[in-house]
């Protein structure tokens, strides 16, 4: 019975698992839906100018440190990012406490911010914070704690660094002024202007324009979520771990490309170190005469080489000077530096086993050098290898490759002749000699095996003992030695050739000699010509790399300037123009579309570009950087030319429309019509064309703008005026003219306006317009108002001193001040510098400002009326301002534009929306004033419609200080 039920119960058994797994096994090979690109979440990144970690360039791109190690983290787990403004570290911190931002890079950890924000457990990377000062400072030396004492350095609010800092000074008992700042740029800013001495936080990175004077507190920093979003923890610890196993090196790779040693940087040495290197003799430095390219003696006897080229390097940024002597092996290097008959030698290969059993000491590493196996025989791996006496990988890759019989030589150049004359079958030696070596026709029969993993660094080596301040000085020389001059120094020696012996000239042309005498002329001229055909396919191949754009195959600028260059040599003027392009808004499609979109972009233009015009007739294209295309094309006139230019405008959108992007391409295209393609510089001519394509103004539709004499002009002026302005603010050449406030039912002055003005040498007394917007461009507006802003507070503080009449003064700010969360501490800080009351300025900006970021703005407002301030609003009715906005909107002052008073007074209708304006304004406890005021007829209609403050030339002009407090002291009224 037990067996009957057994078996079909088996069976059905069996025939389930067989189904099961036929199903499984189908499930597997369906495809399942992927997550679609368009899908990933948008992350919201919390962005604030902090050095090299994070940027924006003049185009508003984002990039630093943060931002690729972002796109990295992208990569794997598909997120797209929104970067979003925060102004400064404190807002991103609130901000993301908050959860109005998801993550925010660089953030250092501390138990207090534990319960803020969520920490992955990987960092993005260490960092150590730094003292800095401006370049030209040299009132402070490296850790020069006595001139440290005193200083006023500036920190950043909350940040750790800062706490970091107050702990480095007390540990050496030295006491500063701390001032603590918002933003990293309001901490340069006064910096540059001489208010601190100094700016302690976190390392800004090579571009940071500093000078470090100290070093302390490393520690890690994290990308950092917000409390709000533990959902991203996962994912991001997910792909935190697999960039750590897949690519281990990337966060050095960064750190070195935005934190190393700038090319231009020079190190920063103690007070010891600077009267050591005044008083010090020439120093005898050895170095091996045998070591090509890294040092040898020339048919001079002169010192010659890589190493020899970064002695020059460190003499000049030191001071040191150096005699050279040349040496036969270390043995006896070691035995002079130990006499005292030397001070250092150049190179060797660092090896602490060696280090511990001598008095000598190895600096750190500045060239890493793999070690090579060269072979003259491959079939005897396990032969006599030759190694030199100083190469520190010997045990380890004599264990590794079983090899018994070692034979130890002086140099790598007695290693290759071991191997020539048979007395080796394989050596170790360094890739540098050995890639010189192997040029020589003598070694052309060996082989070369590169070990990468056994990179020998070469450093220097000096008995601490004798010279414990030279150790520390070379340390920071090869410390400020940059990656690209390393590589200068090793492309320069290595790319070079020296003259060749009779030796070697019999072995590298012996064949060739050979064929001549048997085949003859003829056969020499073949072989001559095969051997410049090859070397012309290499050139060709070189000139590719060097001429072409990686991403869409156009010419670079140097391939698109040679080849447009030859094209104009025999054109007609007029025959040709070049037009320069770019993608507007091309920035926000990165950051919202991401990277990839934008590469594909780019292709697709490229594309279009390459199917429109024709390289039979001389035409071609360029992208010359991010999204800026330069062409040469065939011109006839502007109009077919614009059609031309439209129709590849319509092709890319077309393609895009097609790829279901969310977006369209706007393009501008400057065109300059080249008359005189000889005549005229080429970098020149592709400057008209990129005037012609700034002079567009920011918009929505593709536009082609044509060059016209006018561009280059104004271009020029802003440049002269932008080059100027520096030494024009130094000295004293912009100065505020004021312009009097006048109550028109008494002709008494009850304010002013500050006007600036630019007293130039050479152009005499300039109005603001002439200079203004072109500060407004370069931003240099920022510094001008500030100037005059403290000239005011100046002129201010001595009228009260003086007992003077003294009445609200009204500032001018441009529109670039309230994008810095710390302009209203800074405005704060001069007016209580001069003691000047807040309520006696009056902060004037214009109604246009105030209506493009409204929320901002009110809340901006709001703090500048807490600390005292009064708000003026002026060219009031210029910008279709709704009504509620001076509601919600913290002024004390309403401006009304002159253009109330060019169109006239006289009809009943001007005179009810003036009264309607100055009844709302009564009613909300603001004043008018009225600006323009220029005739008797102007000043009783606006009495008769309720007004009762004017500004104009009816009643005053702007005029130098000393003027306006002549009429300031005079009895009489005006009128």
């Amino acid at each position: 019975m037990i067996e009957f039920m057994t078996i079909p119960f088996r069976r059905c058994l069996q025939q389930r698992l067989r189904f099961a797994l036929c199903f499984f096994l189908l499930l597997c090979l369906l495809p399942f839906p992927a997550v679609r690109a368009d899908d990933a979440p948008t992350i919201r990144i919390g962005y604030y100018a902090n050095g090299d970690a994070m940027m924006r360039d003049s185009r508003g791109e984002y990039y630093g440190f943060n931002i690729e190690y972002l796109y990295e983290i992208s990569k794997r787990t598909g997120w797209h990012y929104q970067f979003v403004e925060c102004g400064s570290w404190n807002h991103a911190y609130d901000m993301l406490k908050n959860g109005d931002i998801d993550l925010v890079p660089g953030v250092y950890h501390t138990t207090a911010r534990e319960k803020d924000m969520l920490y992955p457990t990987i960092p993005m990377s260490d960092m150590y914070s730094t003292l800095s000062v401006r370049r030209g400072d040299t009132r402070f030396a490296y850790e020069d704690f006595a001139a440290f004492e005193g200083m006023r350095v500036g920190v950043n609010t909350r940040a750790k660094d800062a706490d970091d800092f107050r702990a480095y000074f007390a540990k050496h008992g030295i006491h500063a002024t701390i001032l603590s700042y918002e933003t990293i740029e309001g901490m340069v800013d006064a910096l540059k202007a001489g208010k601190i001495d100094g700016i302690a936080g976190t390392y800004l990175g090579r571009t940071s324009g500093l000078r470090t004077v100290a070093r302390f507190a490393p520690s890690p920093v994290y990308l950092v979520a917000s409390p709000h979003r533990p959902d991203l923890l996962m994912p991001l610890n997910r792909a935190l771990e697999e960039m750590e196993i897949s690519d281990p090196g990337l966060r050095a790779r960064l750190y070195q490309k935005y934190f190393s040693v700038g090319t231009d940087e020079r190190p920063v040495f103690t007070r010891e170190e600077l009267a050591y290197i005044s008083q010090a003799q020439p120093l005898t430095a050895l170095y091996d005469p045998d070591w090509r390219p890294l040092s040898y003696r020339d048919e001079d006897g002169e010192f010659r080489g890589i190493i020899a080229d970064l002695f020059t390097q460190i003499s000049m940024v030191s001071g040191l000077h150096f005699r050279y002597q040349p040496i036969a092996n270390g043995d006896d290097a070691q035995r002079l530096l130990q006499a005292g008959q030397a001070q250092l030698i150049c190179g060797r290969i660092l090896d602490y086993r060696r280090d511990t059993r001598s008095d000598i000491e190895s600096t750190r590493g500045y060239l890493s050098a793999p070690t090579a196996l060269v072979y003259a025989n491959r079939g005897r791996d396990n032969g006599t290898v030759a190694v030199t006496h100083e190469n520190p990988f010997v045990p380890q890759l004599i264990a590794e490759r079983g090899t018994a019989r070692i034979t130890y030589y002086h140099s790598d150049r007695e290693c290759f002749e071991a191997l020539r004359t048979g007395k080796a079958d394989s050596a170790y030696v360094n890739s540098y000699a050995a890639d010189y070596l192997l040029s020589s026709a003598r070694y052309r029969r060996f082989t070369l095996s590169r070990l990468t993993s056994e990179a020998g660094e070469i450093g220097m080596g000096v008995d601490v003992d004798r010279n414990a301040l030279l150790f520390s000085i070379l340390e920071k020389c090869l410390e400020y030695v940059s990656s690209e001059q390393m590589n200068s120094l090793i492309l320069k020696n290595t790319v070079e050739t020296g003259n060749l012996s009779l030796d070697e000239v019999l072995y590298r042309y012996a064949p060739a000699i050979i064929l001549f005498v048997v085949v003859g002329l003829g056969l020499i001229i073949a072989i001559l010509g095969y051997a410049l055909h090859s070397k012309t396919r290499a050139k060709r191949q070189i000139k590719t790399l060097l001429y072409r754009d990686n991403l869409t195959s156009l010419w670079n600028l140097n391939g698109f300037t040679e080849c447009a260059q030859r094209a104009l040599a025999d054109a007609k003027p007029g025959q040709y123009a070049l037009v320069y392009a770019d993608i507007n808004q091309f920035k926000t499609i990165n950051d919202v579309f991401g990277f990839g979109e934008g590469d594909n972009l780019l292709c697709a233009f490229a594309h279009e570009l390459r199917e429109e015009l024709c390289p039979v007739s001389g035409e071609l294209a360029g992208r010359v950087s991010a999204d800026q295309f330069v062409l040469l094309v065939r011109y006839t006139d502007f109009e077919q030319l614009s059609e031309r230019l439209a129709h590849i405008d319509t092709r890319v959108n077309s393609y895009l429309r097609k790829r279901s992007s969310h977006y369209r391409a706007v393009f501008i295209f400057g065109v300059y019509v080249v008359n005189d393609p000889v005549g005229q510089d080429f970098s020149l001519l592709l400057d008209f064309a990129n005037y012609a394509r700034r002079s567009a103004k920011d918009t929505h539709r593709s536009v082609t703008v044509l060059y016209d004499e006018h561009m280059r002009l104004q271009e020029l002026e802003h440049r002269d005026m932008s080059d100027r302005m520096e030494d024009a603010l130094q000295s004293g050449q912009f100065v505020p003219f004021y312009q009097a406030k006048v109550d028109m039912h008494t002709g008494d002055i009850v304010g002013s306006e500050a006007l600036v003005r630019w007293c130039d040498p050479e152009r005499g007394l300039l109005p603001p317009g002439a200079f203004v917007p072109y500060f407004e461009v370069d931003r240099s507006i920022i510094e001008l108002d500030l100037y005059i802003y403290e000239q005011v507070c100046y002129t201010i503080r001595r009228w009260i001193d003086e007992g003077m009449p003294v009445h609200p003064v009204s500032c001018n700010f441009s529109r670039l001040h309230f994008s810095n969360d710390e302009t209203p501490n800074r405005l704060r800080e001069i007016a209580d510098r001069y003691r000047v009351p807040y309520p006696l300025i009056e902060l004037e900006i214009t109604e246009t400002v105030a209506l493009e970021d409204q929320e901002r703005l009110i809340g901006y407002f709001q703090r500048l009326k807490e600390i005292g301030f009064r708000i003026a609003l002026d060219d009031f009715g210029t910008g279709y301002s709704s009504l509620s906005l001076l509601q919600r909107m913290p002024v004390d002052v309403l401006k009304l534009d002159r253009s109330f008073l060019l169109h006239g007074l006289s009809g009943a209708r001007e005179l009810a929306i003036i009264r309607g304006i100055v009844c709302m304004a009564s009613d909300l406890g603001i004043e008018i004033v009225c600006e323009g005021v220029e005739t008797e007829g102007q000043s009783q209609a606006l009495l008769a419609a309720g007004c009762r403050i004017a500004q104009g030339y009816r009643y005053a002009r702007p005029v130098p200080v000393e003027e306006f407090e002549a009429r300031l002291e005079e009895t009489k009224q005006i009128v």
